[in-house]
């Protein structure tokens, strides 16, 4: 089904304002993509855009560098953040810090079907063919196409082979940096930009709870799955949102040292300890 015709689908269905919903989006998402994808590096002009925010309001956006990647022991991430609270909304939406309970609004990582189906992929040597992960999405790009920028059951079939060498990969060469794929081979790590609008925008992403604890937030889920499934040690994430309680706690270390030896261990308070 090619553009016309999933146009034509969604009037019929859904009428215009559904369409003109849909297509503006698609449009903005477009433009933003082809901002960032294609620029060498977009971080510098992203980080002075976060550093006036900080200034303007300092309550909402944090001090940390908004991509700093942290390394962290991927079993730490035992959650990830419940369908009510979505902060993957584009290349602006980093250096949140937002208050109230939205961190508590959570499910427990290991119980999506992503990681059930990556588990037996990996672990029980089962072909992708008999996992949930695999019939969903062949259904779904049959139904609504493009998925992962498949249009057909064959390119989707494609896509999961192409999984099984990134997990060769890993197993052969460690967890690589988006920076360092990039570095190796630019072509297939922009390729491989699912999740994100720039590979180094593009580490696996987390948010970190009241209590500093890291729950995942949007990209880089199938990752996080091999990196478990492997018994990788390290893995490198990039924190989006930070509950306004932790981010009081980047605030008192700023401030004075009484806090330092307690929390010298989390990850995310390196770049103030050091």
């Amino acid at each position: 089904m090619n553009t016309v015709q999933r146009a034509l689908q969604i009037l019929q269905t859904d009428g215009v304002k559904v369409l003109t919903q849909k297509s503006a989006h698609k449009l903005k998402d477009k433009i933003i993509t082809n901002m960032f994808t294609y620029a060498n590096n977009p971080i510098p002009l992203l980080q002075r855009y976060y550093s006036t925010c900080r200034l303007l309001f300092p309550d909402r956006y944090t001090d940390a560098d908004p991509f700093k990647v942290i390394y962290v022991d991927p079993h730490d991430i035992r959650f990830e953040q419940g369908l009510q609270y979505n902060t993957r909304d584009g290349p602006t939406g980093w250096a949140r810090v937002v208050e109230g309970d939205w961190d508590k609004n959570k499910i427990r990582f290991d119980d999506c079907f992503k990681y059930k189906s990556i588990y037996r992929r990996y672990k029980e040597k089962v072909p992708w063919e008999k996992t949930e992960y695999y019939q969903r999405y062949v259904e779904k790009v049959k139904t609504d196409p493009p998925v992962y920028g498949c249009e057909s059951p064959n390119e989707m079939k494609a896509r999961f082979q192409h999984l099984d060498d990134i997990y060769e990969s890993i197993q052969e060469n460690g967890f690589k940096t988006q920076k360092q794929l990039l570095a190796k081979n630019p072509d297939l790590t922009q390729r491989d930009l699912n999740d994100g609008y720039h590979p180094l925008m593009n580490e696996i992403t987390v948010n970190i709870t009241r209590n500093g604890n890291l729950i995942y937030s949007c990209s880089g889920r199938n990752r996080l799955c091999m990196a478990k499934v492997s018994d990788v040690d390290k893995v490198p994430v990039q924190v989006r949102t930070r509950h306004k309680s932790w981010q009081e706690v980047r605030e008192n270390i700023l401030s004075s040292r009484n806090d330092r030896k307690r929390i010298s261990d989390h990850p995310d308070l390196q770049d103030l300890i050091h």
